[in-house]
């Protein structure tokens, strides 16, 4: 084939070979893992790896995936490639310090530098300091000055000493000697070494010598500056940070380092127009596809070929012409191809790494087709036992998922706690069996705003229905406490957006207050309780909700929860009880996830008011009404806090149907006329018709329906504990109805890693 494939018309071989190979793949992901796989049988054959090459256009494009697939089979390996440095500990490190001048110690510079890994001894040595900073929203350099942590108060010591030494620094000669010697008293240096031996001691010798000899580089370029603008003068701290973090900035970027292989047995990635292929006995030649084989060749310039054979023929030198060019690449790729011994493989893929398609290159592997006709393409599938891949079921022990969520004969649980479960098994693991935490930062997000608010109308509802005061008054007081309750600290506020944001709170909380205000003034259900919990153990709560479970270990469950809100309506023989639940996003009550186990909480709540002899005895005495009185739920509805402009106009009055209440009514007029009134506000999401009877609507339920619903959720509960103290803890999360992923704003996305399809 060899000889054939340098002559310009050869006829077709007549034989079918057993040492070359083409192989078409899926996608890069499915080429590398064949690659990987068939090393491996190589291997078992006796080929030692550094027999073995793998060769491409591009090798920097296929590092990571290399990096992580071969990792996974073991396999050792060097990529001979050079590399940039400033992604290296000691450029990022040098690169902030010089930044924390210029930019007065801004926070991002000071994770920088603390993360990058230098500065403390022991790998998570720094975690306490970076909670610390972000908790509090340290920023500045007098803001670090009144830290109170010890490792920040060493931190800010020895940097403030540094801004001192470099203020007496007038040229940037001397200001490269001050940065030096700090990096040294920091023992950066000596750091470096150790962990160069570290790396070296796990056989990443490649990293071990660029640790190992970074810091010289680092020093020669220092010395550099100082031969060709050390006498450049430097008026302030500002302006000498600025001129060496620019200087340096562009030798670090400039800089590539290229490394000798360290193992003799490891495989060779190596790239066609770099390194030369030789004494190989297997060679994997991967990306041959259009536009890398061969290569896409520039634009001629301002002259074309005819020109560049002029002034060639006049003596005058330059670059390569097409013709060159082409001839040059055809060159690289015949002697690529045929500087294997033994076996080829030529390979390519059909979705390239964004999923574009690629078509196999005409020069490669239609050439040799045409060469041998009777060669064959065969399809690469990767071996699916042993190829990376999330698991899609993961389990603990049952022993230790009792232990861990229900350690009680008849333990106790929250109601939003199951709900979490069944929207994703691994994220209750992560909550409540491991028990991690979010780091606090004291910045405004989202959830922050969303908890200001809550306060807000509950305290606020509370205060509506027991004075005088106006829905602004109501707000301006309780607004202090409810930053408090939401453990916002005063500096996340004094900020111009923090304080705009909250102005903006303010003004969504008047007009939210004014709505429910309407809501109770059109009908006859009166509030009775705010934040009333149940199964807490505290003297004025409800007794817990107790859900059997039938288990010879485990016979019921106690659930507890808090109720934000709930009205009643005395209508003799009957007591009304109506159940608010204040939500900052639309959720629709569908019955599909009540069964579902996605949505408990309202249907729980009622349930822990009215189920029970003890529940319905209190609940009596708080509407002073007799003992035997009957409770009928009248209906369970969600009341949604939303920040929406649209909704409120240049005065801050609301507009109709902002703030209509949505959920699962009884159906019953007389309920409906206790929850609207003769008035025709938009209370609930049910309205009259012209002749004053009510439209029909699909949230409208029996009694018949609530009792269902309510076995319903004792079903999901049951079925919901089950499986948790069987240890499934997978991460399959689940959406409800009309809903987004629970990924969508899961604060464990980085730990749990699951790709997630609609």
């Amino acid at each position: 084939m060899e000889n054939a494939y340098t002559k310009l018309h050869s006829e077709p071989l007549d034989l079918i070979p057993s040492h070359v190979h083409i192989v078409e793949n899926k996608n890069v992901f499915d080429e590398i893992t064949n690659v990987a796989q068939s090393i491996l049988q190589r291997r078992e054959n006796g080929v030692p790896y550094g027999q073995i090459a793998v060769s491409t256009r591009h090798p920097e494009a296929y590092s990571m995936l290399i990096e992580a697939v071969f990792s996974h089979y073991h396999i050792p390996y060097f990529i001979d490639a050079r590399q940039n440095i400033q992604s290296n500990p000691l450029i990022i490190s040098i690169l902030a310090i010089l930044r924390f001048y210029s930019r007065n110690f801004r926070q991002e510079d000071v994770l920088t530098f603390l993360k990058a890994g230098l500065y403390f001894d022991h790998p998570g040595e720094g975690d306490d300091v970076e909670n610390e900073i972000l908790a509090n929203k340290i920023q500045g350099m007098k803001r670090f000055g009144k830290a109170k942590h010890s490792e920040i108060v060493r931190f800010y010591t020895f940097f403030l000493n540094l801004f001192k030494q470099l203020k007496e620094a007038k040229n940037v000669g001397r200001f490269v000697d001050v940065l030096l010697n700090s990096i040294e008293q920091l023992d950066f240096p000596n750091k470096m070494h150790r962990i160069s031996d570290s790396f070296r001691n796990q056989g990443l010798l490649e990293r071990s010598d660029l640790y190992n000899r970074l810091w010289s580089q680092v020093e020669s370029f220092c010395d550099q500056l100082k031969v060709f603008m050390g006498d450049l003068p430097v008026q302030t701290v500002l302006e000498g940070c600025e001129t060496v973090h620019r200087l340096l900035s562009v030798c670090f970027s400039t800089y590539q380092t290229g490394f000798l292989p360290q193992n003799p047995d490891a495989v060779q990635i190596t790239s066609i127009d770099r390194s030369r292929v030789t004494d190989v006995n297997t060679l994997y030649l991967i990306g041959v596809v259009e536009g890398a084989f061969p290569a896409s060749l520039n634009d001629e310039g301002i002259l074309n070929d005819l020109e560049r054979s002029w002034l060639n023929d006049h003596a005058v030198e330059l670059a390569d012409d097409s013709l060159t060019k082409t001839s040059k690449e055809r060159f690289l790729i015949y002697t690529t191809l045929f500087a294997p011994s033994e076996q080829l493989y030529v390979s390519y893929a059909l979705k390239d790494f964004a999923g574009g398609d690629c078509v196999p290159a005409s020069a490669v592997v239609g050439q040799m087709k045409r060469l041998c006709p009777n060669i064959t393409v065969s399809k690469g599938v990767p071996d699916r036992e042993t190829e990376i891949r999330i698991p899609t079921e993961v389990f603990i022990e049952a022993v230790q998922a009792k232990a861990l969520f229900l350690p009680e004969k008849i333990p106790l649980s929250s109601v939003s706690k199951l709900e979490r479960y069944r929207l994703c098994p691994y994220n209750y693991f992560l909550s409540y069996g491991l028990c991690l935490q979010e780091r606090e930062e004291g910045q405004l997000e989202l959830s922050d705003i969303g908890n200001i608010m809550h306060k807000l109308i509950e305290e606020g509802s509370a205060v509506l229905t027991t004075g005088d005061k106006t829905s602004r008054e109501i707000v301006e007081d309780i607004f202090p406490n409810a930053l408090i309750s939401a453990q916002i600290i005063p500096e996340a506020v004094e900020s111009g957006r923090g304080h705009v944001l909250m102005e903006r709170l303010k003004k969504f909380a008047i007009s939210t207050l004014d709505g429910i205000k309407d809501q109770l003034d059109a009908g006859d259900f009166s509030p009775v309780g705010f934040e009333v919990a149940f199964g807490d153990g505290q003297p004025d709560s409800f007794p817990p909700l107790m859900v059997k479970i039938g288990a010879d270990d485990l016979p019921a469950i106690r659930l507890q929860g808090k109720i934000d809100r709930f009205d009643a309506c005395v209508d003799s023989p009957n007591a009304y009880i109506r159940i608010i639940d204040y939500k900052s996003s639309a959720k629709p009550l569908i019955f599909e996830d009540i069964y579902a186990g996605k949505r408990l909480q309202l249907i729980a709540y009622m349930k822990a008011l009215l189920q029970q002899e003890t529940s319905r005895k209190k609940l009596a005495e708080m509407l002073n009404v007799p003992a035997d009185q009957t409770f009928l739920p009248a209906g369970v509805l969600y009341f949604l806090i939303k920040d929406d402009l649209e909704k409120i106009d240049s005065s801050g009055t609301y507009k109709k149907n902002t703030y209509c209440m949505d959920g699962l009514v009884l159906n019953d007029d007389t309920v409906l006329n206790h929850m609207i009134g003769n008035e025709s506000a938009e209370v609930i999401s049910f309205s009259r018709k012209t002749d004053g009877n009510f439209k029909k609507k699909n949230n409208w339920i029996s009694f018949a329906d609530y009792t269902q619903l309510s076995e319903g959720v004792d079903h999901a509960v049951r079925t919901t504990v089950y499986e948790i103290i069987s240890g499934k803890i997978a991460p399959y999360p689940q959406h409800p109805y009309q809903s987004s992923m629970p990924c969508t704003y899961c604060a464990y996305n980085s730990v749990c890693g699951a790709v997630l399809k609609e």
